[in-house]
């Protein structure tokens, strides 16, 4: 599941996996199904253990790719922030950054979702 990827969303995914890496995250893995998505080109998805974990990885992430890259969410009047039940999701337009608590991210197993929106 290999797709070509621009600069910016390559520099996107190695600071944001360098974040997520620092903080101890699990699990880092990044599936590229391209335009057959419909959404994203780009998914790194994480796993943490704790809520707490998950808060603090996503405003870290988020914090460093302003800082570093100087890029924003696409939404970043609501902090770029969006957690609901255990997943956050930081939206940077062709580059998502899914992280989760461990058992959020089996219960969904947003990967074979992904994976098979590659195929079709």
């Amino acid at each position: 599941m290999e797709t070509m990827m621009n600069e910016r969303d390559a520099k996107i995914i190695e600071v944001a996996r360098q974040a997520i890496e620092e903080k101890h995250g699990e699990d880092v893995l990044l599936l590229s199904p391209g335009s057959a998505s419909g959404v994203a080109d780009h998914y790194l998805i994480a796993s943490v253990a704790s809520e707490p974990q998950l808060r603090a990885m996503a405003s870290f992430v988020e914090r460093t790719l302003r800082e570093k890259l100087e890029v924003r969410t696409v939404n970043p009047e609501a902090d770029g922030i969006a957690e609901s039940g255990g997943w956050v999701l930081l939206d940077y337009g062709n580059v998502l950054v899914h992280i989760m608590l461990s058992e959020v991210r089996a219960r969904y197993d947003l990967e074979s979702f992904v994976r098979k929106l590659a195929r079709n």
